[in-house]
């Protein structure tokens, strides 16, 4: 929760991988606004194990993305219910 609003699939990639998490996804979901293209502000991660989760958990609340003007801190939650990495791909555009 609280990426950027103009953070896309790619940049959401580029920040797990930076954080240490290249190779432990297989799977992101970006939500959009159907009337601005933009991000909702999360996206759900299907992480390999779970202790990437745990890592997660751990490591990534309070980041930052860098090179955006945004001051939000990153916040990591548990899904709900589980999906299938590439199942939603054509139901949300890359936002």
């Amino acid at each position: 929760r609280n990426i950027p609003n103009r953070c896309r699939r790619a940049e959401i990639a580029v920040f797990l991988d930076t954080h240490g998490f290249a190779g432990r996804y297989n799977g992101i979901l970006v939500p959009s606004d159907k009337l601005t293209q933009r991000n909702r502000g999360y996206a759900f991660v299907s992480l390999l194990s779970h202790e990437d989760f745990l890592r997660a958990m751990e490591q990534l609340p309070g980041t930052r993305f860098q090179g955006t003007c945004s001051a939000k801190t990153t916040k990591v939650s548990p899904a709900t219910q589980q999906f299938d990495a590439g199942a939603f791909d054509d139901d949300f555009p890359e936002a």
